[in-house]
């Protein structure tokens, strides 16, 4: 196994090298001056050194003052202004971000989760989905599923199989584990901007976990590799792609075993995370609702039956459940911050409420999907209540058909989320089956984390969502319900319709 530096350490050697050639460049500058010129000898010497060691720094800030004043006089040409600063100090701010802040799979999900039901225990919700997106995504991705709903559910904290050795070790237990905290590190970075390496000066806090995952891939790698070479020995390669997995592809393309690995772990986080967050997010709500359970499942019984599985033409006449997917997208987004980066100098247009705001090219734009979502004045004076009808009643037609950029829980443009349609249909799917199943869905508020709960001061008020929700939200790279959603559900074959 190679060596590598830490983060920190490196990031710290990449800033003092130019220090340092600072300072001998000083120190050299100096000799030559004594030698030419002796007034300079009544000079201290550690002056001398010290502007050498401070030269650098006084450029970037010049530099950046330079810009500054540039771009505000590029943004009075064009009539505008740059957008206001956002008060309080940088490491202020950061520390805020990060104190908030982690084949048939769907029949194979139902039926563990019928048995686990049929033992007595809740079903904790995010996990059981979380499983059921993993195997089908990487199943998509490696022609191989981890397994992960072949390994035990996770048990209630007081239940003495809680932390059984088995379900802890479970192969695809450990890739999960190391997936997910793999996540939450990388987000942290994120978070933390620029200067997260300070953060892992000792050690760095992701590649343990990536050493996990890639031991689960690169035997698949391998295998893939040697069967492609085999195919090509014998010109038994076809051209049509059938069966072709996403691994293949990539393999066609590129040697690079890295490159492969790291394109492998992109998608299967975009597949796999918000799907789950998705379902996890609508499950919650069918806790809160029975009067939309009761629709959802009247509509499938109309257009599916109690046991047969959805075509896609059947999923596409099925308006209040693409409705019902909608507006938990809206008020429950699963990647709930974004950014964009200006490729060219832009001017957001002048409105009735801010001035026109001028962007210089190379600046990272963020902005929230979550709030965009959640605001009166794009989606009416409704828009805290979660109701899915307004992606079909007369609303549809006032707020978002004139403006679409208004629902962005897939982004929008030309970098729209390429797996649009797949999630649209793996939910669908899974919710039909799901509902075909299961009803009469309740949060096990005896096993439900106290953490996960809202504080008691958090008011219903007008403007705010405090405490509407009644499980508090939380955000690596999507967002998900913080530690846990239990749920309770019936076999839905015992209530009649």
């Amino acid at each position: 196994m190679s060596m590598t530096a830490p983060p920190g350490l490196t990031f710290l050697f990449r800033l003092a090298i130019p220090q340092i050639f600072s300072l001998l460049a000083s120190y050299v500058a100096l000799i030559f001056l004594k030698g030419q010129r002796p007034a300079f000898s009544a000079f201290s010497t550690w002056i001398y050194l010290i502007c050498g060691l401070l030269l650098r720094p006084l450029l970037l800030s010049a530099r950046s003052w330079y810009s500054e004043v540039s771009d505000n006089r590029k943004a009075v040409e064009l009539g505008a202004v740059q957008p206001p600063m956002v008060q309080g100090s940088s490491n202020e701010l950061r520390s805020a971000i990060l104190q908030s802040f982690s084949h048939g799979y769907t029949e194979d999900t139902i039926s563990v989760i019928k048995t686990r039901l049929g033992q007595g225990y809740p079903i904790e919700f995010q996990d059981v989905v979380a499983r059921f997106t993993l195997d089908s995504a990487t199943e998509f991705l490696f022609g191989k599923d981890v397994g992960s709903l072949g390994a035990n559910l996770p048990y209630p904290e007081d239940s003495p199989l809680a932390n059984h050795p088995s379900i802890l070790n479970h192969p695809s237990n450990v890739f999960v584990r190391a997936f997910m905290q793999g996540q939450i590190q990388t987000a942290f970075r994120a978070r933390f901007g620029k200067m997260w390496p300070l953060k892992e000066i000792f050690s760095d806090k992701v590649l343990p976990h990536r050493r996990q995952v890639d031991e689960f891939v690169n035997p698949i790698l391998e295998e893939r590799k040697k069967q492609h070479l085999a195919m090509a020995a014998t010109e038994k390669a076809g051209d049509d792609g059938e069966g072709e997995t996403f691994l293949d592809d990539l393999i066609k393309h590129t040697a690079d075993n890295q490159v492969i690995k790291d394109e492998l772990v992109n998608i299967l986080v975009a597949g796999r995370d918000t799907t789950a967050s998705l379902l996890t997010f609508c499950i919650y709500v069918l806790t809160e609702r029975p009067d939309i359970t009761e629709r959802l499942r009247c509509e499938i019984m109309d257009k599916v039956g109690p046991n047969a599985r959805p075509t896609y033409k059947i999923i596409s006449e099925m308006k209040f459940l693409r409705a019902f997917i909608n507006e938990t997208l809206r008020l429950y987004p699963a990647v709930p911050f974004n950014g964009r980066t200006t490729k060219n100098p832009v001017v957001f247009p002048r409105t009735e409420t801010q001035p026109a705001y001028y962007v210089p090219a190379g600046v990272k734009c963020q902005y929230s999907v979550f709030l965009m979502h959640r605001r009166a004045d794009l989606w009416g004076p409704d828009v805290l209540e979660f109701d899915p009808d307004r992606f079909l009643d007369e609303r549809l037609h006032k707020y978002l058909t004139p403006n679409p950029f208004i629902f962005l829980p897939f982004n929008a443009g030309p970098r729209i989320c390429l797996g649009q349609q797949f999630a649209y249909n793996e939910t669908s799917y899974f919710l039909i089956k799901f509902l075909q199943a299961f009803t009469d869905f309740q949060i096990a508020w005896d096993v439900q984390p106290e953490s996960s709960r809202p504080p008691v001061s958090w008011k219903p008020a007008p403007g705010t969502t405090k405490g509407r929700d009644k499980v508090l939200h939380a955000s690596h790279l999507t967002m998900n319900v913080k530690e846990a959603l239990w749920v309770r559900m019936k076999d839905a074959s015992t209530i009649e319709i």
